[in-house]
């Protein structure tokens, strides 16, 4: 069937994840300030609207890596740049109103208090938070405004032969005219192929149903390995042992000791760079951002003119580790000498050239020891973690960047300058996105880089360090000694041998597992895409790669979020936002924050708004 109406303009929403409902909130908040204007809100969602990946039926072991005062669906003064009228309550307000419980510690001894705005809450939550948020909208929806439903996904887009606007494609057999149309379906990843080296690759998200049956037929005591030491590696490793009964106790000396269930299996975990998460660090709703000393808005509007030509490891790499010493330093100060902090930012930012800068950062070294920013910002494991030792090496980092989060950002500096990362990630949007740099450039930004700043600024809380230590002291989990093993499967009997690649290393002996669980999460680009309606617009030129090599190849977008076809053609009625867009700008994969400048939001905004205006030119024409 065609659902049409003359009297309103449609208007699509594809995929209703937390960015999808970013563009309904925009969307409610337009058509209130608007009475006159007739709206039709068409939204395709096969699965729970507005919880994405998010499952609110997942387990309580599984946690947010972002604390519950940092995630709001709601635009406010600040993630809105400055609109007005928020709709709705940050996820940490929602949670008081329902009386969200945490425990002090994780002991079940532990007595239960109100989550606070600090809690790394289970993910569950915020499930039922963005789900919420759905139902809420609904009812904040004005007259003006009608929100239609189809439980399905959407399959192809095609656009109408008058080019009056698009025809959405149900899976399920639905068509829908809509003026414009907004595709937020979040991860997409990658078709699974018959060759794949992994037989357990892990079908979604650990929470996810098929991802628990495919655990649930891993038996206690059965030897596997996890390839990954990432997110989900740790997602693995805690249903695995919290899942399966298991727990941790609180030690005299702050450490933890996980009390077995009998039910776990014995997991082996490598990895192919072998380099770990930083976790998060305690914080507090009142710290202040780290202000740009170096990458100031002028800086970076300088450089931007030198847009697709710019080399990150030149060109930005050395200025955002000037960010970082200032970081350190700043820290450090505020710590020994709080009195002369603003005297030395000052000294910092009337710096004239490198050779003035290096020499405040000498003088600060003298004060307060030394600092180079390259060791944490590591491509590759170090010599002396290599081989044998690479066990002892990782178990020595864990056990340091635990001590070094629970200290705080605020006290401790080294947090202070990883934490710059993510601080000015809106100052590397600048420079990164829409082509900013070479073609030689953007595939190392967008590949080792991108997965450096991941490691640095977007890791687990330091609860799921402190569950690995606790789980190689017991015996559950072993680290095979040194990283990127072969690992061979047997035809025959099934099982996988874990070998080194290291020729001098002849003492490393290769361990045999039933199975590997691949610990990984495909990219979302437009290759061999899990998304039939990627897949089919891709087809048709509609989308085009930014960068033809997997992993690069997001959708190329303008930066208002239209596609860009074959020949250049943009389609303007029609935006792309979240994952899959990776490459064409920075950073699309998170839940906004309150308070605080938010891109999601102000693209959903413009583009909104956009719409908005374009359907008053054609109904007043």
């Amino acid at each position: 069937m065609v659902d049409s109406a003359d009297s309103e303009t449609a208007i699509g929403i594809v995929g209703l994840g937390p960015r999808g409902l970013v563009v309904l909130e925009r969307l409610v908040w337009a058509a209130r300030q608007r009475p006159h204007r007739s709206i039709k809100a068409v939204i395709f969602e096969p699965g729970v609207p507005g919880v994405g990946v998010h499952s609110p039926d997942q387990p309580d072991y599984l946690m947010l890596n972002t604390i519950a005062g940092q995630l709001s669906i709601f635009a406010d003064f600040g993630a809105a740049g400055g609109r007005l009228e928020r709709l709705g309550p940050t996820f940490h307000e929602w949670c008081v109103t329902r009386d969200v419980r945490m425990r002090e510690d994780r002991d079940a001894h532990c007595a239960e208090r109100r989550a606070s705005e600090l809690d790394y809450l289970p993910r569950r939550r915020l499930g039922q938070y963005l789900a919420w948020s759905f139902e809420h909208l609904c009812t904040l929806a004005p007259p003006n405004l009608r929100i239609v439903l189809h439980r399905q996904k959407v399959i192809d887009i095609v656009a109408l032969d008058d080019a009056s606007g698009l025809t959405l494609h149900g899976a399920d057999g639905e068509r829908c005219k809509v003026a414009h149309a907004f595709v937020t379906i979040g991860h997409t990843g990658r078709k699974r192929k018959s060759g794949d080296a992994f037989v357990d690759v892990i079908p979604g998200p650990v929470g996810c149903a098929a991802t628990q049956t495919l655990l649930a037929d891993v038996s206690a005591g059965e030897r596997i390995a996890i390839a990954g030491l990432g997110l989900t590696s740790a997602d693995l490793i805690s249903a695995l042992t919290l899942g399966r009964g298991g727990r941790f106790v609180r030690c005299a000396d702050n450490g933890l000791r996980y009390v077995r269930s009998g039910r776990e299996p014995r997991m082996l975990v490598y990895s192919r760079s072998g380099l770990p998460f930083f976790s998060r660090p305690d914080t507090t709703l009142t710290r202040e951002r780290h202000k740009p000393v170096f990458l100031t808005a002028e800086r970076v509007a300088m450089l931007r003119r030198r847009a697709g030509s710019l080399d990150f490891v030149r060109d930005v790499l050395p200025i955002m580790k000037d960010e970082m010493r200032a970081a350190f330093y700043l820290t450090a100060a505020m710590l020994a000498e709080p009195a002369s902090v603003v005297a030395l930012r000052g000294q910092m930012t009337g710096a004239q050239g490198q050779a003035s800068i290096e020499r405040i950062f000498s003088a600060c070294a003298s004060r307060f020891g030394p600092f180079d920013p390259d060791t944490l910002l590591r491509l590759s494991v170090p010599a002396c973690g290599t081989g044998q030792r690479y066990p002892e090496w990782l178990l020595s980092f864990l056990k340091d960047d635990i001590a070094e989060s629970r200290k705080g950002l605020a006290a401790s500096p080294r947090k202070a300058a990883l934490e710059v990362w993510r601080d000015l990630r809106d100052a590397l949007r600048d420079l990164a996105n829409y082509g900013g740099f070479s073609a030689q450039s953007h595939a190392l930004f967008y590949g080792p880089y991108s997965a450096l700043i991941n490691r640095m600024v977007a890791g687990p809380q330091k609860e799921r360090h402190e569950d690995l230590v606790a789980l190689i002291d017991a015996g559950i989990v072993e680290i095979f000694p040194g990283v990127n093993p072969d690992v061979r499967r047997d035809e025959r009997t099934g099982s996988y041998t874990i070998a080194s690649r290291d020729a001098a290393a002849a003492d490393i002996r290769p361990r045999v597992v039933s199975r590997v669980l691949a610990a990984r999460v495909d990219s979302s680009g437009v290759h061999e895409s899990g998304s039939a309606l990627l897949a089919s617009l891709h087809a048709k030129g509609i989308v085009t790669p930014v960068q033809p090599a997997m992993g690069l190849d997001g959708v190329r977008t303008d930066s208002d979020g239209h596609p860009i076809g074959i020949a250049g053609a943009v389609a303007s009625n029609l935006w792309i936002f979240g994952p899959c867009v990776e490459g064409a700008s920075y950073y699309n994969h998170y839940v906004p924050s309150p308070g605080a400048p938010s891109r999601a939001v102000s693209d959903a905004h413009r583009a909104v708004l956009c719409c908005i205006d374009g359907v008053a030119a054609m109904q007043t024409a």
